[in-house]
Protein backbone atom coordinates (compact mmCIF):
# COMPACT_ATOMS: atom_id res chain seq x y z
CA UNK A 1 0.00 0.00 0.00
CA UNK A 2 3.23 2.54 0.92
CA UNK A 3 4.76 1.48 -2.02
CA UNK A 4 2.17 2.59 -4.46
CA UNK A 5 0.98 5.48 -2.88
CA UNK A 6 5.10 6.63 -2.97
CA UNK A 7 5.36 5.62 -6.49
CA UNK A 8 1.69 7.83 -7.30
CA UNK A 9 3.29 10.66 -5.45
CA UNK A 10 7.15 10.31 -7.31
CA UNK A 11 5.48 9.93 -10.67
CA UNK A 12 2.16 12.28 -10.68
CA UNK A 13 3.23 15.09 -8.40
CA UNK A 14 4.88 16.90 -5.40
CA UNK A 15 2.76 17.65 -2.87
CA UNK A 16 3.60 19.13 0.48
CA UNK A 17 1.22 20.22 3.61
CA UNK A 18 0.11 22.99 2.40
CA UNK A 19 -1.71 21.80 -0.61
CA UNK A 20 0.48 22.95 -3.08
CA UNK A 21 0.91 20.62 -6.61
CA UNK A 22 3.99 21.02 -8.55
CA UNK A 23 3.49 19.34 -12.60
CA UNK A 24 6.21 19.11 -15.34
CA UNK A 25 5.44 21.70 -18.22
CA UNK A 26 3.05 20.96 -21.14
CA UNK A 27 1.12 22.49 -23.69
CA UNK A 28 -2.58 23.68 -23.32
CA UNK A 29 -4.92 23.70 -25.82
CA UNK A 30 -8.80 24.63 -26.41
CA UNK A 31 -11.30 22.50 -27.89
CA UNK A 32 -15.00 22.28 -27.77
CA UNK A 33 -16.55 19.01 -26.17
CA UNK A 34 -19.91 18.13 -24.74
CA UNK A 35 -20.05 18.01 -20.84
CA UNK A 36 -20.02 13.96 -21.15
CA UNK A 37 -17.05 14.03 -23.29
CA UNK A 38 -15.60 16.13 -20.62
CA UNK A 39 -16.57 13.43 -17.60
CA UNK A 40 -14.58 11.17 -20.13
CA UNK A 41 -11.76 13.41 -20.08
CA UNK A 42 -10.04 11.10 -17.48
CA UNK A 43 -9.19 8.42 -20.02
CA UNK A 44 -7.59 10.30 -22.68
CA UNK A 45 -5.37 12.03 -20.11
CA UNK A 46 -3.72 10.29 -16.91
CA UNK A 47 -6.01 11.62 -14.47
CA UNK A 48 -4.22 12.51 -11.42
CA UNK A 49 -2.43 15.07 -13.78
CA UNK A 50 -4.85 16.38 -15.34
CA UNK A 51 -6.20 19.85 -15.13
CA UNK A 52 -9.08 21.34 -17.43
CA UNK A 53 -11.54 23.86 -17.00
CA UNK A 54 -15.39 23.56 -18.96
CA UNK A 55 -16.86 26.66 -19.69
CA UNK A 56 -21.24 26.30 -19.71
CA UNK A 57 -20.51 26.09 -23.77
CA UNK A 58 -18.59 22.81 -23.60
CA UNK A 59 -15.55 24.99 -24.42
CA UNK A 60 -12.79 23.50 -22.23
CA UNK A 61 -8.81 24.60 -21.97
CA UNK A 62 -6.77 21.59 -20.93
CA UNK A 63 -3.71 23.05 -18.75
CA UNK A 64 -2.82 19.44 -17.44
CA UNK A 65 1.25 19.83 -16.93
CA UNK A 66 1.56 23.34 -16.78
CA UNK A 67 -0.59 24.53 -13.78
CA UNK A 68 0.74 24.56 -9.70
CA UNK A 69 -1.82 24.92 -7.20
CA UNK A 70 -2.45 26.66 -3.66
CA UNK A 71 -5.43 25.87 -1.94
CA UNK A 72 -6.51 26.97 1.69
CA UNK A 73 -9.55 27.60 3.14
CA UNK A 74 -11.07 29.71 6.41
CA UNK A 75 -13.67 28.97 8.71
CA UNK A 76 -16.19 31.46 9.78
CA UNK A 77 -16.30 31.57 13.72
CA UNK A 78 -17.71 34.13 16.20
CA UNK A 79 -16.08 35.10 19.11
CA UNK A 80 -17.68 36.71 21.81
CA UNK A 81 -16.15 38.21 24.47
CA UNK A 82 -17.62 37.49 28.27
CA UNK A 83 -17.30 40.38 30.85
CA UNK A 84 -14.62 38.91 33.52
CA UNK A 85 -12.66 36.67 31.38
CA UNK A 86 -9.81 36.95 29.64
CA UNK A 87 -10.56 34.88 26.67
CA UNK A 88 -13.00 34.63 24.50
CA UNK A 89 -16.09 32.14 23.41
CA UNK A 90 -15.88 31.12 19.85
CA UNK A 91 -18.88 29.42 18.01
CA UNK A 92 -18.12 27.78 14.52
CA UNK A 93 -20.74 29.60 12.15
CA UNK A 94 -19.36 27.44 8.89
CA UNK A 95 -16.57 26.83 6.49
CA UNK A 96 -15.99 29.57 4.04
CA UNK A 97 -14.85 28.61 0.26
CA UNK A 98 -11.61 27.12 -1.15
CA UNK A 99 -9.53 29.81 -2.39
CA UNK A 100 -7.15 28.29 -5.37
CA UNK A 101 -4.23 29.82 -6.21
CA UNK A 102 -3.17 28.73 -9.96
CA UNK A 103 -0.21 29.40 -11.72
CA UNK A 104 -0.13 28.63 -15.38
CA UNK A 105 3.80 28.74 -16.97
CA UNK A 106 2.85 29.22 -21.22
CA UNK A 107 6.44 28.30 -22.77
CA UNK A 108 6.64 28.71 -26.34
CA UNK A 109 6.73 25.02 -28.87
CA UNK A 110 10.16 25.81 -29.65
CA UNK A 111 12.58 28.22 -28.38
CA UNK A 112 12.76 30.02 -31.48
CA UNK A 113 9.37 30.91 -31.74
CA UNK A 114 9.69 33.80 -29.78
CA UNK A 115 7.19 34.98 -26.98
CA UNK A 116 4.41 32.62 -26.78
CA UNK A 117 1.46 35.42 -27.61
CA UNK A 118 -1.09 33.02 -28.93
CA UNK A 119 -1.37 30.68 -25.95
CA UNK A 120 -1.10 33.77 -23.78
CA UNK A 121 -4.27 35.38 -25.12
CA UNK A 122 -6.09 31.89 -25.52
CA UNK A 123 -6.07 31.22 -21.95
CA UNK A 124 -6.73 35.17 -21.19
CA UNK A 125 -9.79 34.56 -23.21
CA UNK A 126 -11.03 31.64 -21.95
CA UNK A 127 -10.64 33.01 -18.19
CA UNK A 128 -12.31 36.24 -18.84
CA UNK A 129 -15.53 34.79 -19.42
CA UNK A 130 -17.93 35.84 -16.19
CA UNK A 131 -19.16 32.38 -15.37
CA UNK A 132 -18.17 29.14 -12.97
CA UNK A 133 -16.06 26.94 -14.81
CA UNK A 134 -16.26 23.39 -14.57
CA UNK A 135 -12.84 21.67 -13.00
CA UNK A 136 -11.35 18.55 -13.84
CA UNK A 137 -8.56 17.72 -11.39
CA UNK A 138 -8.57 14.80 -9.28
CA UNK A 139 -7.17 16.43 -6.10
CA UNK A 140 -9.79 19.34 -6.50
CA UNK A 141 -12.67 16.66 -7.39
CA UNK A 142 -11.86 13.90 -5.12
CA UNK A 143 -9.89 15.50 -1.93
CA UNK A 144 -11.48 19.01 -1.32
CA UNK A 145 -14.86 17.74 -3.51
CA UNK A 146 -14.37 20.69 -5.39
CA UNK A 147 -15.78 20.51 -9.15
CA UNK A 148 -16.45 24.31 -9.83
CA UNK A 149 -14.46 27.86 -10.28
CA UNK A 150 -14.97 30.93 -10.58
CA UNK A 151 -12.46 33.10 -11.76
CA UNK A 152 -11.91 36.35 -8.95
CA UNK A 153 -8.96 37.70 -10.91
CA UNK A 154 -5.91 37.16 -12.65
CA UNK A 155 -2.23 38.70 -13.16
CA UNK A 156 0.45 38.30 -15.99
CA UNK A 157 3.44 40.48 -16.35
CA UNK A 158 4.95 40.77 -20.32
CA UNK A 159 8.06 39.22 -19.94
CA UNK A 160 9.50 40.12 -23.52
CA UNK A 161 12.26 38.36 -25.35
CA UNK A 162 11.64 35.04 -23.38
CA UNK A 163 9.54 31.78 -24.27
CA UNK A 164 7.64 31.82 -22.16
CA UNK A 165 4.96 33.56 -19.66
CA UNK A 166 3.35 33.01 -16.08
CA UNK A 167 0.12 33.81 -15.37
CA UNK A 168 -1.31 33.89 -11.73
CA UNK A 169 -4.84 32.93 -11.90
CA UNK A 170 -7.00 33.81 -8.44
CA UNK A 171 -10.19 31.09 -8.29
CA UNK A 172 -12.55 30.64 -5.45
CA UNK A 173 -14.55 27.14 -5.30
CA UNK A 174 -18.07 27.18 -6.11
CA UNK A 175 -20.99 25.27 -5.60
CA UNK A 176 -24.48 25.15 -7.66
CA UNK A 177 -27.71 25.83 -4.88
CA UNK A 178 -31.31 25.23 -5.90
CA UNK A 179 -32.95 27.20 -4.07
CA UNK A 180 -37.09 26.69 -3.59
CA UNK A 181 -39.54 29.24 -2.23
CA UNK A 182 -42.18 27.55 0.03
CA UNK A 183 -45.62 28.64 -0.86
CA UNK A 184 -47.59 29.04 2.04
CA UNK A 185 -51.40 29.16 0.64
Amino acid sequence: MMDDLSKNIGITAIRTASHRINFSLLKPIERKISYDQFANTQQEVEYDTAFILMNEDGKYLDLSGCVQMDTSMSKNIVSTQIQGYNSTVKEWISNSDYVINLTVSVVADNESDGYPDNKVKEIINFISDNRALLVLNQYLNETLKVTRLVVNSYKHVPELYKNNQTITIDCTSDESYVLEKEIIA
